[in-house]
Protein backbone atom coordinates (compact mmCIF):
# COMPACT_ATOMS: atom_id res chain seq x y z
CA UNK A 1 0.00 0.00 0.00
CA UNK A 2 2.63 2.43 0.69
CA UNK A 3 4.37 1.89 -3.01
CA UNK A 4 1.24 2.51 -4.97
CA UNK A 5 0.68 6.34 -2.56
CA UNK A 6 4.68 7.19 -3.04
CA UNK A 7 3.72 6.63 -6.94
CA UNK A 8 0.17 8.42 -6.64
CA UNK A 9 2.02 11.51 -5.17
CA UNK A 10 4.82 11.56 -7.56
CA UNK A 11 2.44 11.73 -10.36
CA UNK A 12 0.86 14.42 -8.82
CA UNK A 13 3.85 16.08 -8.29
CA UNK A 14 5.13 15.93 -11.53
CA UNK A 15 1.71 16.59 -13.20
CA UNK A 16 2.06 19.83 -11.00
CA UNK A 17 5.05 21.09 -12.33
CA UNK A 18 4.99 20.72 -16.12
CA UNK A 19 6.50 23.25 -18.57
CA UNK A 20 4.16 26.05 -19.56
CA UNK A 21 4.79 28.13 -22.66
CA UNK A 22 5.35 31.69 -22.13
CA UNK A 23 4.39 33.92 -24.80
CA UNK A 24 6.10 36.98 -25.40
CA UNK A 25 4.68 40.30 -26.74
CA UNK A 26 6.10 43.60 -27.09
CA UNK A 27 5.10 46.95 -29.26
CA UNK A 28 8.44 46.95 -30.55
CA UNK A 29 8.28 44.41 -32.85
CA UNK A 30 5.16 45.38 -35.37
CA UNK A 31 3.53 43.94 -37.45
CA UNK A 32 4.56 41.06 -35.05
CA UNK A 33 6.09 37.22 -35.09
CA UNK A 34 6.25 34.03 -33.79
CA UNK A 35 5.06 35.07 -29.86
CA UNK A 36 8.86 33.73 -29.22
CA UNK A 37 11.62 35.82 -26.80
CA UNK A 38 13.42 36.83 -29.85
CA UNK A 39 10.41 37.48 -32.28
CA UNK A 40 7.42 38.65 -29.60
CA UNK A 41 3.50 39.36 -30.85
CA UNK A 42 2.80 42.64 -31.61
CA UNK A 43 -0.02 42.67 -29.50
CA UNK A 44 -1.61 41.28 -26.11
CA UNK A 45 -4.49 39.42 -28.00
CA UNK A 46 -2.04 37.88 -30.18
CA UNK A 47 -0.58 36.29 -27.05
CA UNK A 48 -3.73 35.45 -25.67
CA UNK A 49 -5.36 33.55 -28.65
CA UNK A 50 -1.87 31.32 -29.13
CA UNK A 51 -2.13 30.65 -25.48
CA UNK A 52 -3.93 27.79 -23.59
CA UNK A 53 -5.04 27.28 -20.14
CA UNK A 54 -1.85 27.55 -17.76
CA UNK A 55 0.10 29.42 -19.86
CA UNK A 56 1.59 33.10 -19.65
CA UNK A 57 1.95 36.00 -21.58
CA UNK A 58 4.79 38.21 -21.27
CA UNK A 59 4.17 41.70 -22.02
CA UNK A 60 7.48 44.30 -22.35
CA UNK A 61 6.82 47.82 -22.10
CA UNK A 62 4.24 49.89 -24.41
CA UNK A 63 1.79 51.46 -25.65
CA UNK A 64 -0.89 48.56 -26.56
CA UNK A 65 -4.12 50.66 -27.96
CA UNK A 66 -6.63 47.65 -27.74
CA UNK A 67 -9.55 45.64 -26.51
CA UNK A 68 -8.36 42.32 -25.15
CA UNK A 69 -10.61 39.45 -24.87
CA UNK A 70 -9.31 36.25 -22.32
CA UNK A 71 -11.94 34.25 -24.35
CA UNK A 72 -12.43 32.19 -21.04
CA UNK A 73 -9.15 31.51 -21.06
CA UNK A 74 -7.03 30.86 -17.61
CA UNK A 75 -4.26 32.06 -18.32
CA UNK A 76 -1.76 34.84 -16.58
CA UNK A 77 -0.29 37.84 -18.16
CA UNK A 78 2.45 39.59 -16.83
CA UNK A 79 4.47 42.51 -17.37
CA UNK A 80 8.56 42.66 -17.80
CA UNK A 81 8.58 45.11 -15.21
CA UNK A 82 5.73 44.26 -12.33
CA UNK A 83 4.04 41.07 -11.17
CA UNK A 84 1.17 39.63 -13.06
Amino acid sequence: MKRTASIMAGLMLSAGTAYAPTWYVDDDNCPGGTGSEVDPFCKIQAGIDAAADGEDVLVADGTYNELINFNGKAITIHSTNGGP
